[in-house]
């Protein structure tokens, strides 16, 4: 929900908008009253107007959208990631435990996507050329748990990222994650959805995205009844993690609270 100062600068974005049948009449010199004196094109003017009008507010909405939930999301990211210039750059981690492969700033680079392209792709649009060639040629890239651990332990991976490498990795994949949310949810669904609901969603979509949690929240935004959003709550508080533990189960128990904060 936006607050009334977003509103207000909502409605001053689309007062101060200049549509383009507006430039188009203004640039032939044409009243309003002699274009639309026709019914028919009377109607199709006001489609067009109409149009434009709700695509530019969808638009603007997206962008206060993006700007709040970013916030959440790349918050506790960094902060569970745990990865940083100073101290772990890059590992395997947890390789008795999970699947994981060699993990760059959070960016598991096989698991990703499970087509290691992809990951590789953010890295190039980050990394300099020669960091992102040393990593490119890497010949354990598509190992996972142990046998990535060993390998990596045989040839180590020289390079030396900064810090905003490594906060610039989490956020690339924080927005990409974004991207897969809005395939879930409808956008009018989720322009609606609280902020910090959304970002920790996203925070918990870095690792896993559940098989009932995003549904749940999607039917709580559509019906707006109690029921459902406890439903939702009840999925992340018990989210059933393979691999329990406090850096994924921390995650899921933020994005219950947020749920509770804003809906119950």
């Amino acid at each position: 929900m936006m607050s009334p100062e977003e509103e207000a600068e909502m409605d001053a974005y689309v007062e101060n908008t200049e549509l383009p049948m507006t430039a188009m009449l203004d640039t032939e010199g044409e009243s309003i009253d002699s274009f639309v004196a026709n019914d028919f094109m009377a109607s199709q003017v006001v489609d067009i107007f109409e149009s434009v009008a709700d695509t530019k507010i969808n638009s603007y909405l997206e962008s206060l959208d993006s700007d709040a939930y970013l916030k959440y999301a790349t918050e506790h990211t960094y902060e569970y990631e745990g990865y940083s210039e100073s101290g772990v750059q890059f590992n395997v981690p947890a390789p008795n435990k999970s699947n994981s492969g060699l993990t760059i700033g959070g960016l598991d680079i096989p698991n990703y996507t499970g087509n290691v392209k992809d990951a590789l792709a953010i890295l190039k649009k980050i990394l300099p050329t020669n960091k992102y060639n040393t990593v490119a040629s890497y010949g354990g890239l598509k190992l996972k748990g142990k046998k990535a651990k060993e390998y990596l332990d045989n040839n180590p991976l020289n390079i030396k990222l900064t810090e905003k490498e490594i906060k610039d990795i989490q956020i690339t994949v924080v927005k990409e994650k974004y991207k897969e949310l809005q395939k879930r949810i409808p956008q009018n669904l989720l322009n609606k959805l609280d902020a910090k609901v959304k970002g920790e969603m996203i925070g918990v979509m870095f690792l896993n995205t559940g098989p009932n949690s995003i549904d749940a929240v999607k039917k709580g935004l559509k019906t707006n009844k109690q029921s459902d959003w406890k439903k939702a709550y009840d999925e992340y508080k018990n989210y059933g993690w393979k691999t329990p533990s406090s850096h994924n189960e921390g995650r899921t128990d933020r994005v219950a609270e947020a749920i509770k904060e804003a809906y119950l």
